[in-house]
């Protein structure tokens, strides 16, 4: 695995090079102190392509928002760097925050928080950067069986809400999805996206600005009405509750499921419960195979499944793990996935 630094901190820099040189397989190939020098060599004649780089969302002259916008632009004439993973590296900040969101919606792969507070800083870092490449690796050899929809396509029932899980990828997907959803609809929308509670305020807001619904986190006790997106707060899981006249979103601090939490299963299990089946549940792109283990639930009261394809996917480990249980209904490009939703609802 070929990688590339970029960070304004020498320090920083030297922290990253040295866990690389550590880790098996890895091979530092450059290191920028911003993103100027990254996209320079990105089209220069001849680049070595890396497979990994980690980019600062902070810098100057040239920050990780613009990087990422100047390689999705670079993506499009020169197709061979979309394998290339961009692994953004965040403080724990508002600015922070909303800079990292933005990269992601820009098609970065995933990102990681710098530590502070903590005894040992580089050796948190280690156990971050290694954590995200043991993924990457395992995600890049892995393979998800297809197999035919089990469930009965009779007890489908016309949806009342579209739940969504989405992991490595979401902020990107959820840019294009919801929009183009919400403008054709006005059911409610539950979101998981594995995310840290300090950023998930920050893809709401970010949501917010271009999506008919208004998008907001969930909070416990809160009213589920059309015309809403509701997305889980990081660190609790989302669930949905059926009251007398009413459904209401419920959060709680249960443990993790799949190492996750918020997790996906824990909400399709609820909107199964509370909607009686009359839900789409979808599986976006991210790593792993949180919300497979709930599908089953899901067909047997009725609801419709879509995974997303492995094409348009940044990582195809939940949707592929979503598919090889056998009851997905279908299969589609991320383009496509409001369309068919909208036909079910229309049926």
């Amino acid at each position: 695995m070929k990688a590339i630094i970029v960070d304004d901190s020498i320090i920083f820099r030297k922290q990253i090079l040295e866990i690389f040189y550590s880790i098996a397989d890895i091979e530092v190939i450059q290191s920028y102190w911003n993103g100027k020098g990254l996209v320079e060599y990105l089209t220069r004649d001849e680049t070595i392509i890396p497979d990994l780089v980690t980019l600062d969302v902070e810098m100057p002259e040239m920050d990780g928002i613009e990087t990422m916008k100047a390689i999705s632009s670079l993506r499009k004439i020169n197709p061979a760097l979309k394998k290339m993973k961009v692994l953004m590296v965040s403080s724990i900040t508002r600015d922070g925050a909303q800079a990292t969101i933005a990269a992601l919606q820009n098609g970065a792969f995933d990102f990681i928080l710098k530590p502070s507070n903590v005894p040992d800083p580089k050796k948190e870092l280690r156990i971050l950067l290694e954590e995200k490449i043991k993924l990457m690796r395992e995600e890049s050899t892995s393979s998800s069986e297809i197999k035919k929809r089990q469930k009965n396509p009779d007890k489908l029932r016309k949806p009342e809400v579209v739940a969504i899980g989405v992991s490595t990828g979401g902020p990107a997907a959820l840019k294009k999805l919801l929009p183009e959803l919400c403008e054709k609809m006005d059911l409610p929308v539950l979101v998981v996206q594995h995310m840290p509670l300090e950023f998930t305020e920050s893809l709401a807001q970010s949501l917010d600005k271009y999506t008919r619904h208004n998008v907001l986190v969930g909070q416990h006790g809160m009213k589920i009405e059309k015309n809403h997106v509701y997305i889980a707060p990081g660190g609790s899981h989302m669930l949905a509750r059926k009251g007398t006249n009413s459904k209401s979103i419920v959060i709680n601090e249960n443990p993790p499921e799949n190492g996750c939490r918020p997790s996906v299963d824990p909400l399709f299990r609820s909107v199964a419960e509370s909607y009686e089946g009359k839900s789409v549940a979808v599986v976006l792109t991210g790593m792993g195979s949180d919300g497979s283990r709930s599908l089953g639930t899901l067909a047997r009261a009725g609801s419709v499944i879509i995974a997303q394809d492995q094409e348009t996917s940044v990582v195809w480990g939940m949707p592929g793990n979503a598919v090889s249980t056998g009851f997905v209904d279908r299969v589609l490009p991320l383009e496509k996935i409001s369309e068919q939703i909208m036909e079910y609802i229309n049926e």
